[in-house]
């Protein structure tokens, strides 16, 4: 059970930084 929450966990994280680093590309590509 708190291996399933872990990983739910550790996706929502890697999706945050890949949310955060996509929106600064976008910023750098149209500024």
């Amino acid at each position: 059970m708190s291996i399933e929450i872990f990983k739910i966990a550790k996706n929502t994280q890697l999706r945050k930084i890949c949310i955060k680093f996509y929106w600064n590309d976008a910023k750098n590509g149209l500024g």
